[in-house]
């Protein structure tokens, strides 16, 4: 499965300019939207996120903070996670890193968004899934 393709602005969803129904990179090869899952703790970026992965015809798997990835049991993530992690805790280090293997092993993508004063802590976690 090819990177997802996604760019922010507005807040709208902006659809990618010559893009046809094979080349969606919401959709898989056989056109079957695929799904997403969106992590946030920041209610308004998880909101933004929710709602422009739906515009552009992503599937939503499962909506949350942080903590309801984490530290939850595991569940179905989907093949795309939106990870809003801007500020990450000790106790996360850990599961961001087995999340970071499991994704690695399934084939998930993971999007994460940071600040730069949490950027060295989180990307130490994700040597493993390209995220």
């Amino acid at each position: 499965m090819g990177q997802a393709d996604f760019q922010y602005g507005s807040g709208d969803a902006i659809v990618m300019p010559g893009r046809d129904a094979a080349n969606d990179c919401s959709k898989d090869r056989a056109g079957i939207p695929l799904a997403v899952s969106i992590f946030a703790d920041r209610i308004h970026v998880r909101d933004t996120m929710r709602d422009d992965a739906q515009a552009v015809g992503f599937r939503l798997e499962a909506i949350g903070n942080i903590a309801d990835l984490l530290n939850g049991d595991a569940h179905s993530l989907g093949e795309v996670v939106l990870l809003d992690c801007p500020v990450i805790e000790g106790a996360n280090l850990e599961p961001l890193t087995l999340l970071d293997i499991r994704a690695a092993r399934s084939g998930v993508q993971l999007v994460i968004s940071t600040s730069v004063g949490a950027l060295d802590d989180v990307f130490g976690c994700l040597d493993q899934s390209n995220p």
